[in-house]
């Protein structure tokens, strides 16, 4: 179908007319007229500048005031701040954690051909039986603490803050810090207060969150140094002690010398750790 005027200066064309008499132009039909107006909108919108939002802006349900982070009480009117929900990063961390925990171990009388396949072996006797149990038990342990390493922080304020809390509640020096789940929390703590320096280094909160990760770090450095002190009374009480006893009756005074000397290295090994740990602590 013809239009039934120029679609490029509008003079009013005759029925039978390719092209325009008073501008040359040749006459377009419904459908090319269509394409022409789809390709100038498409060059229209390439070329048009774009601002894309990203994010959530949370505001008082009051005033209209937006809220920061952290905040129970609007800051212009007043008015307290509810349904505050906690960060759900966190939260799918601690539930894949806790469903990690819950794993059962097949029971082996009805479900032998699945601890074959997995363990490759079935179980006979109870030793074995404990011991594919305990294999079990350290495998969850294993796969917990990869999940925490490897489990990506965000990049928000509130995120950075309850990891670093979930992070530091999670570390009992009084329990030890040798165990892989303790490895994997302070490694997870050391990496949530890498991002912080670089993401929140201007901004008022980083303060708490550094003071945070300092005083876990020397709870973390002072049970180790209590943990070398034991080991190294230990030391002299199983090795220093009976040395003692066996070269007093033979050679007294070259037995008391390497007893003093073994003594007065350990006491000097554990005052330069607990020296370069007080310097770290002032660090």
């Amino acid at each position: 179908m013809k239009k039934d005027f120029c679609f490029h200066c509008g003079m009013k064309l005759d029925d039978d007319s390719k092209f325009c008499k008073n501008c040359g132009q040749k006459v377009n039909d419904d459908t090319q007229v269509s394409e022409q107006l789809a390709n100038q909108s498409f060059m229209e919108n390439s070329t048009e500048r774009k601002t894309i939002y990203d994010g959530s802006v949370h505001k008082c349900s009051n005033c209209g005031e937006i809220i920061g982070s952290f905040v129970t009480v609007c800051p212009t009117c007043g008015k307290e701040i509810r349904g505050i929900h906690s960060v759900s990063s966190t939260q799918e961390l601690v539930t894949k954690l806790e469903n990690i925990s819950a794993k059962k171990m097949p029971i082996t009388e009805e479900k032998r051909s699945v601890m074959k396949m997995v363990f490759g072996k079935d179980f006979k006797n109870e030793n074995k039986l404990k011991e594919a149990l305990d294999d079990f038990e350290k495998q969850k342990e294993e796969e917990k603490a990869s999940l925490i390493i490897n489990f990506t922080v965000p990049n928000s304020k509130e995120d950075i803050m309850e990891f670093m809390i979930l992070a530091a509640s999670n570390i009992n020096v009084k329990k030890g810090t040798d165990d892989v789940i303790t490895k994997a929390w302070i490694a997870k703590l050391d990496q949530v207060y890498q991002k912080a320096k670089i993401i929140m280094y201007d901004n008022p909160s980083f303060v708490e969150l550094k003071n945070m990760y300092e005083n876990k770090k020397k709870e973390i450095r002072r049970a180790k140094l209590k943990l070398y002190s034991i080991f190294t009374g230990f030391f002299i009480v199983c090795f220093a002690f009976p040395l003692f006893m066996a070269g007093i009756e033979r050679n007294p005074i070259a037995t008391i010398t390497i007893t003093v000397v073994i003594v007065i290295i350990a006491l000097l090994a554990i005052f330069l750790l607990n020296k370069r740990y007080n310097l770290l602590d002032r660090l």
